[in-house]
């Protein structure tokens, strides 16, 4: 799952959506400030997976794991879900969620 700081970087490469080698620059830009190497835009591949690159790369970055459906990465992100379960340490369904969907635990709310 990617965190609201991790989602941001990867928002701003789909400002560019529409020119995939720009997209790919904002990602690139990140790696090289955690001391990554750039990654070269590939060019041999489906016109789709060329175009959201940029989505595939960031999620390996942040994750580690190479996803290979870029309409995966769009509901990875973890303020989607709301807080992780006290009883269980899984994501609640929802931010408003009142129960642990996968426990039964109840939510307490501040």
């Amino acid at each position: 799952m990617l965190d609201d700081d991790e989602w941001a970087v990867i928002m701003r490469a789909d400002q560019h959506w529409d020119d995939p080698e720009r997209s790919l620059a904002v990602i690139n830009g990140e790696r090289i400030r955690r001391g990554l190497e750039p990654l070269k835009p590939e060019q041999e591949q489906h016109p789709t997976r060329h175009r959201y690159q940029y989505l595939l790369a960031g999620y390996q970055m942040f994750t580690g794991i190479a996803e290979s459906n870029p309409n995966m990465v769009w509901h990875r992100v973890r303020s989607l879900y709301g807080p992780t379960c006290d009883g269980c340490g899984k994501p609640l369904r929802t931010p408003k969620a009142r129960l642990c969907a996968a426990c039964g635990t109840p939510v307490e709310r501040d």
